[in-house]
């Protein structure tokens, strides 16, 4: 017998006891974690989660290692979709479809309208969301009723509710109190633990800024309590939002209802935010002569247009940059600058209309600032037909992204090839502002609204009552914006 088969053999009869040690040390582990947590202490963590740094955890350590990171809501506040598809029938009936399409018009709800003429649709759809909006309010001032909790209800057009919860009243020292505590936050951070400092050492600028900042909750989604009473509800706006949201969800008489989450430009999209790409190292060519056709669209004179490296092509050659999007390719390849009959809403931060590149562009249109928080837009008012670019700025320790601005002239909004500062990405094109992020962020209910009125399916209803129709219907919708949810229900629903 060779020693290779004496070896095979060996391992073989000592398969089953190495594998009775594996599961005896599997199991004393597994005992071990049960008396960390309890019995069932695994039970709801994921498996893919449980062995971590090569242990097993309790639940009751798995929790902070798995939670999703909290998401911020507006306080109080809760959108609700109408259910437009019930009333489509009976709009369609008003507006004098033919009454053969009515088993398709109850089959297939708004798909059905595809077929009606552009004019009748819009007509039938504005009646459906209207209807839809009305029933939407009364039945979800009813929830609020047997609730027991005051609030406001408002109709927006397109089918969209807003609920507003009707918060504690504080006392005018609690809200000074809470405004230094919310100034000094960052300094204490900064402080030993056995040298606190007092709100009243808070600096008066810290205090307004503070004063200025929209509220937020943290929203973490949890259930409401089955036995609950008035008193709780009035202390707690966060419960109050759960528990709105459960009776809502409940009365199974709306497309959709989630919290007002809070949403913010996705600054990681921004160049000062992420790492500086590497320098070419590919030596310059001996012949810079350069090589494109005569007929074909030259490169823009800006004198800044050479630091813009995102319009370089893609790569690590010399003109190139590792993160570019091709512009320069498309400019002097395709012979495109683009066309004014484009038309793109930017739905954002708004636009600084008083830039010099920017201000009497024909390449932008009239926009809105759909921003419904004052505190929030930072211009001292409700909706209105301004869509400046006032900054979003949160707090002390952060500054203006002016992110609309930054996608704008990115998108075109700039001038072009007139030898002044940048470039942008097409020369011609028409650019709709929407402003729906400001101060901290901006509101889910906001961003539906500016989505709605971007398409030009949804007037906006300004601050004095008048509804602002979109002139320019966006042809494209951008939306360089972040959720730390999947897309929610009512965003979903203006896309759609």
């Amino acid at each position: 017998m060779t020693q290779r088969r004496r070896m095979s053999l060996l391992v073989l009869a000592l398969a089953p006891v190495v594998a009775l040690m594996a599961c005896d040390q599997a199991a004393k582990m597994i005992d071990r974690a049960k008396e960390a947590g309890g019995p069932a202490a695994l039970d709801s963590v994921a498996l893919d989660a449980r062995a971590i740094a090569g242990g097993v955890r309790p639940e009751a350590e798995m929790a902070a290692v798995i939670a999703p990171e909290p998401v911020l809501v507006a306080p109080g506040e809760i959108v609700v979709g109408a259910a437009v598809e019930e009333q489509v029938e009976s709009a369609a009936q008003q507006e004098g479809v033919q009454a053969e399409m009515a088993p398709t018009l109850r089959r297939d709800g708004m798909r059905a309208l595809e077929r009606l003429d552009e004019s009748v649709r819009r007509r039938v759809v504005r009646r459906a969301e209207a209807a839809a909006g009305s029933v939407a309010e009364r039945r979800a001032r009813d929830v609020l009723g047997r609730l027991g909790v005051q609030g406001d209800v408002e109709v927006r057009p397109g089918g969209v509710v807003r609920v507003q919860l009707a918060q504690r009243q504080r006392s005018l020292r609690e809200q000074l109190q809470i405004q230094q505590q919310r100034a000094i936050r960052p300094l204490a951070q900064a402080q030993s633990a056995d040298e606190p400092k007092s709100p009243d050492d808070a600096e008066p600028a810290q205090v307004a800024e503070a004063a200025a900042t929209p509220e937020a909750v943290q929203w973490t989604g949890a259930d409401c309590p089955r036995i609950v009473n008035a008193a709780q509800l009035e202390q707690d706006v966060a419960l109050a939002t759960r528990c709105t949201i459960a009776r809502l969800q409940q009365a199974n008489a709306f497309e959709y209802v989630e919290p007002n989450f809070i949403a913010t430009v996705n600054l990681d999209r921004l160049p000062w935010a992420r790492p500086r790409e590497p320098a070419p190292t590919t030596p310059p060519p001996s012949d810079p002569t350069p090589t494109e056709p005569e007929d074909s669209v030259a490169l823009p004179d800006d004198p800044l247009a050479a630091l813009q490296w995102h319009y370089r092509a893609r790569g690590t050659q010399v003109g190139q940059a590792p993160g570019g999007a091709g512009f320069e390719t498309f400019w002097v390849d395709a012979r495109q600058i683009g066309s004014r009959q484009v038309r793109i809403a930017v739905v954002d931060t708004g636009l600084d209309t008083r830039h010099p590149e920017i201000a009497g562009n024909d390449n932008v249109a009239a926009g809105v600032d759909l921003i419904t928080d004052p505190s929030r837009a930072n211009d001292a008012d409700g909706p209105d037909r301004d869509a400046y670019d006032s900054g979003d700025r949160c707090g002390t320790q952060a500054e203006n992204s002016y992110h609309g601005t930054h996608v704008a002239g990115t998108a075109g909004a700039v001038r072009t090839n007139d030898r002044v500062g940048v470039a942008g990405g097409v020369w011609q094109v028409t650019v709709v502002p929407v402003r729906v992020l400001g101060r901290c962020g901006g509101e889910l209910a906001d961003i539906a609204s500016g989505i709605r009125w971007a398409a030009g399916v949804a007037p906006a209803v300004l601050a004095d009552g008048t509804q602002l129709t979109n002139g320019n219907p966006a042809d494209i919708i951008n939306l360089s914006l972040s959720v730390a949810v999947p897309c929610p229900a009512s965003m979903q629903s203006a896309i759609d």
